[in-house]
């Protein structure tokens, strides 16, 4: 199939908030920054110490492993897609080629 034209590295800074931030550390390979930036919070911040906190680590720790996950699932979806539109865009230019051969021969 070649290089692929749309590299999934996109060099331009991208708003927080928006959700493609999170995206591309997922397609990186970075869950820890993704998680973190879907919380707002930095990839350091720690949970307090005490009892009470301790379940509501564990209950975000969850949430944030079933984001991460369906954040996985999403990015392996769009690398399919991607793939499928690069081989149709492949096919496009290889059958205008062909059609444009025919009008000058």
């Amino acid at each position: 199939m070649g290089t692929p034209r749309f590299p999934c590295h996109n060099p331009r800074p991208v708003p927080s908030g928006c959700g493609l931030a999170e995206e591309r550390d997922v397609a990186a390979g970075d869950l820890g920054l993704a998680l973190a930036a879907g919380e707002g919070r930095t990839a350091t911040a720690q949970p307090e110490g005490d009892g009470d906190s301790d379940d509501a680590a564990s209950a975000e720790a969850a949430g944030l492993r079933s984001r991460a996950e369906r954040l996985a699932e999403r990015n392996q979806k769009l690398q399919r897609e991607l793939e499928a539109a690069e081989e149709t865009n492949a096919r496009l230019e290889h059958e205008t080629q062909r059609l444009r051969g025919h009008l000058r021969g």
